[in-house]
């Protein structure tokens, strides 16, 4: 993908099988970050979505999977 061409506010990542998404989300969701869970997951932010708050997510999501 060339990032200078394209911007976007959505992500697809498609997890293995053996990710148990439900549990990342209620996780998550203890930690104040909401995710619907599905497969492929979609993430989406909007303005008042940081770099931080994404690299926070990152963090926590790599933890988790």
């Amino acid at each position: 993908m060339n990032t200078e061409f394209v911007q976007t506010n959505i992500v697809f990542a498609k997890l293995a099988e053996s990710v148990d998404i439900d549990a990342i989300a209620k996780e998550l969701a203890q930690q104040d970050i909401t995710i619907s869970p599905s497969n492929p997951v979609r993430f989406v932010t909007h303005k008042d979505i940081s770099s931080q708050d994404i690299d926070v997510l990152l963090e926590k999501l790599s933890t988790l999977v």
